[in-house]
C-alpha cells in the first residue's frame, strides 16, 4: 500500500525513529535533571557528601525545641520551604560542593526572611558554640586554663588518678597539652567524630602525641625464671614465693611508668608455683630439724595439731569453715616423714598467703610516675597442683578479707578466674571447691 508516495513501511520506520528520538531526548533530559539536582557538600573534615535536607530540618527543629516552641503543621511546611529554597540556591550559586559554613549562613538568612528571629538567634548561638568548642579542643592555652581552673571533666576524668597528688597534676598538665595536640594531628574525620560524640578516641592524653605503648601482657614467668635488670639492679631468680611476689610488683610498677594502659599477670598460680615449692623445700628441711628422728609420734602429731589450730588466725579466716586436713605428698613414707611433710605444707600455706597479701597491698599502695595506681589484671584458676591450688586460695581469701582494718575491697588487681571443664567447672573437678570460693569472692 502507498499513500502520497510514501509506503506503510516508510511510515512505520519514521514512527519508530521518532520514538527513538523522543526516548533519547527524555534520557538526556533526565540525565541533565539528575546532574542538576545532585547537590554536594564539603564537610569540615574534607569529605564530600551528597546534600541531605534532613540535616537542616533537624537543626532548625532543635532550635525550636531549645526555645520550647511547638513545631506544628504550619511550622513544618515553613521549614520544608526554607530547606527547599536553600537547596535551590546552592544549585544556582555553586559549581562544586558547598561548604558547611556557607550552608549555615543560608539557613540563618532563611530563618530571618521568614521572620523566625528567635529561632535564627538560637541556631546562630548553637553554631557559634560548636565552633568555639572545636577551636578549644585544639587550643593548648585553653587546655592549660581548664586544668588551672580545675575543670571537673578534666581533673575527674580518670578515677584511678588522684588529682590532689602533685605527680598527678603534672601528668594532667602534660595530658592536656597532648590531647589538644592530638586533635590537631588526627585526621579531620576522626577529630570531628570525637567532638560530635559519634566515637570516643581513648587515651588522647597520651596517643598519638607520645610514642608510649598501650596495654601489655608481660612475660613475668620468663623474667622471674631467668632474672632481669630493673633500674640499677640486676635481679636473680627468687628463692621464695614472698620474694617472687615482691619482684612481680616491682616489674608491674616499672612497666606502668613506661606505658599508659593496663597489664596482665597471666596464669599467676602456675607461674608462682616453683617459688612456693622453694618455700616448701626449706620448710621440709626445718621440719627435720624441729621433728628429729627421736621424736615420739604422739608428740609430732600434737605439734601438727597446734599448727592447724593456729592456721585460721594466721590466714585471717577464723570466721570461715576450717581448711581440710592436710595429707602428705607421699603416703609410702614413714609416719614421721609424713608428719614432716604435713608440717612443711602448713608452713608453706602461710608463706603463700603472706606473699599474696604482700602483692595485693603493694599494688594498691604503689603510685607510678603519673600518680596513679598500676592498672593490673591477675589471671589464675587452671593450676591443679597443691601449690597452685594454695596460691589460688590465698588470692581469693585475701580479696574476700579486704584491705586494712575497715576491710575495703581492693581496686587492683582485677581478678580473672578461668573456668574449664575437667579442672573446676563441674562438681568432681579437682578445683571445683576453688571455683565456689571464686563465686563467693565475686559476690
Amino acid at each position: 500500500m502507498q499513500v502520497s508516495g510514501t509506503t506503510l513501511e516508510d511510515m512505520t520506520l519514521e514512527s519508530q525513529l521518532s520514538d527513538v528520538d523522543v526516548e533519547m531526548a527524555d534520557s538526556i533530559s533526565d540525565s541533565d535533571s539528575s546532574k542538576k539536582s545532585r547537590v554536594q557538600v564539603e564537610k569540615r573534615d574534607g569529605r564530600v557528601v551528597d546534600f541531605d535536607q534532613m540535616n537542616i530540618i533537624m537543626a532548625i527543629k532543635a532550635a525550636f525545641k531549645d526555645l520550647r516552641k511547638e513545631v506544628g503543621p504550619q511550622e513544618e511546611q515553613m521549614i520544608r520551604d526554607i530547606t527547599d529554597h536553600i537547596e535551590a540556591e546552592i544549585q544556582d550559586r555553586y559549581n562544586g560542593p558547598a561548604k558547611i559554613e556557607d550552608i549555615q549562613t543560608l539557613v540563618e538568612h532563611g530563618l530571618i526572611e521568614n521572620h523566625l528571629y528567635e529561632v535564627a538567634r538560637c541556631y546562630t548561638s548553637y553554631r557559634l558554640n560548636r565552633d568555639i568548642d572545636r577551636a578549644k579542643a585544639t587550643d593548648i592555652n585553653e587546655a592549660v586554663n581548664r586544668l588551672v581552673n580545675r575543670d571537673e571533666s578534666l581533673v575527674r576524668e580518670n578515677a584511678n588518678k588522684d588529682s590532689n597528688v602533685y605527680a598527678t597534676q603534672r601528668d594532667l598538665l602534660a595530658g592536656a597539652v597532648s590531647k589538644a595536640s592530638a586533635f590537631s594531628m588526627l585526621p579531620h574525620a576522626v577529630s570531628n567524630a570525637h567532638m560530635k560524640g559519634d566515637i570516643h578516641f581513648h587515651d588522647a592524653d597520651y596517643s598519638p602525641f607520645t610514642c608510649m605503648s598501650n596495654c601489655s601482657l608481660p612475660d613475668f614467668g620468663d623474667m622471674l625464671a631467668k632474672g632481669f635488670a630493673l633500674g640499677n639492679a640486676m635481679m636473680d631468680s627468687p628463692k621464695s614465693i614472698g620474694t617472687a611476689a615482691t619482684q612481680v610488683t616491682q616489674i608491674i610498677k616499672d612497666i606502668a611508668g613506661a606505658q599508659y594502659g593496663g597489664q596482665t599477670v597471666n596464669r599467676a598460680d602456675e607461674m608462682l608455683e616453683p617459688y612456693a615449692k622453694c618455700d616448701y623445700d626449706k620448710n621440709l628441711a626445718m621440719a627435720h630439724a624441729m621433728i628429729p628422728d627421736s621424736t615420739p609420734i604422739e608428740v609430732a602429731k600434737d605439734m601438727i595439731d597446734g599448727l592447724k589450730a593456729q592456721e585460721p588466725k594466721n590466714l585471717h579466716c577464723s570466721d570461715r569453715d576450717p581448711l581440710p586436713a592436710d595429707t602428705p605428698f607421699d603416703e609410702n613414707l614413714s609416719e614421721l616423714d609424713q608428719i614432716r611433710e604435713i608440717y612443711a605444707k602448713i608452713m608453706t600455706r602461710k608463706a603463700i598467703y603472706d606473699a599474696m597479701q604482700t602483692m595485693e597491698y603493694q599494688i594498691n599502695s604503689n603510685r607510678v610516675s603519673n600518680g596513679q595506681t598500676p592498672f593490673v589484671t591477675v589471671g589464675f584458676g587452671l593450676g591443679t597442683s597443691w601449690f597452685a591450688r594454695e596460691i589460688q586460695r590465698a588470692i581469693l581469701l585475701n580479696r574476700i578479707r579486704g584491705l586494712g582494718k575497715d576491710r575495703h575491697t581492693a581496686i587492683f588487681p582485677k581478678l580473672v578466674f578461668t573456668i574449664k571443664h575437667g579442672v573446676n567447672a563441674d562438681a568432681g573437678d579437682p578445683n571445683y571447691d576453688l571455683k565456689q570460693l571464686a563465686l563467693e569472692c565475686s559476690t
